[in-house]
């Protein structure tokens, strides 16, 4: 997909970088984050009918990084390239979850079956709840650490 400023001509790409450098002035962005957030952004893309893209940023960072000499006659454009990154997102969590074992045991107590018995047959591996089939629903979660891995 890329960003819009792709299309514009080098030309058109000069007259654009005078404008920016006009709202900017001296300031120096030391990341595309910086620029992401420079309370400003919105006037920079305001001769393209505003909707500012993730991409179209990138791409006006590297144009500013890499063409300090956008205004003078005989330089080219140093444009951005386009290329794909794999990456991995991973969160390190602590997670309650509620684990219910359903299964059925043969008894000869109809109505009356307690707790406390069922607990002594289980800690005693007279009924193995593990084996029977298992449903799970995680009820509450708090997010310990995260990093990207590129």
């Amino acid at each position: 997909m890329g960003s819009r400023l792709e299309n514009i001509s080098d030309e058109q790409i000069k007259k654009y970088m005078k404008y920016v450098y006009k709202i900017i002035g001296d300031i120096e962005f030391d990341g595309p984050n910086e620029l992401y957030r420079y309370d400003n952004l919105s006037l920079l893309f305001s001769p393209f009918g505003g909707g500012i893209d993730r991409l179209d940023i990138e791409y006006l960072y590297y144009l500013l990084k890499n063409n300090p000499f956008y205004f003078k006659e005989g330089y080219p454009i140093n444009r951005p390239t386009l290329v794909d990154h794999d990456l991995t997102y991973s969160v390190r969590e602590s997670q309650i979850v509620i684990i219910d074992y359903s299964g059925e045991i043969e008894t000869y107590i109809p109505d009356d079956l307690e707790s406390d018995y069922l607990t002594n047959l289980t800690d005693d591996d007279v009924i193995d709840t593990y084996t029977w089939n298992v449903g799970s629903e995680v009820v509450d979660s708090e997010m310990l650490d995260d990093k990207w891995d590129f």
